[in-house]
């Protein structure tokens, strides 16, 4: 742990030095968090999630979310109409 409690593998990337919000809680058992982070490009799920297995030996899972306003821009409309 850094001086700021923070582990250290939060300050390898900048989406994970300003989380929007962290939680711990006990999951499944185990010692356990979850961390709200904005990610405007997929790509860089590996970068975040690979220091966390590797450090901690943790399990990562991704559960990507949407704003109303990206559903919005997702043309589901589009979508819908292709299909039926």
């Amino acid at each position: 742990m850094s001086q700021r409690g923070t582990p250290p593998v939060c300050g390898t990337q900048p989406v994970l030095r300003h989380p929007e919000a962290v939680y711990f809680a006990a999951r499944e058992g185990k010692r356990g968090g979850v961390m709200i982070v904005d990610l405007p490009d997929a790509s860089k799920i590996p970068a975040i999630a690979e220091p966390f297995s590797l450090r901690f030996q943790a399990t990562v899972a991704i559960h990507p979310c949407m704003t109303p306003q990206d559903l919005a821009n997702a043309g589901l409309d589009q979508l819908g109409q292709k299909r039926g």
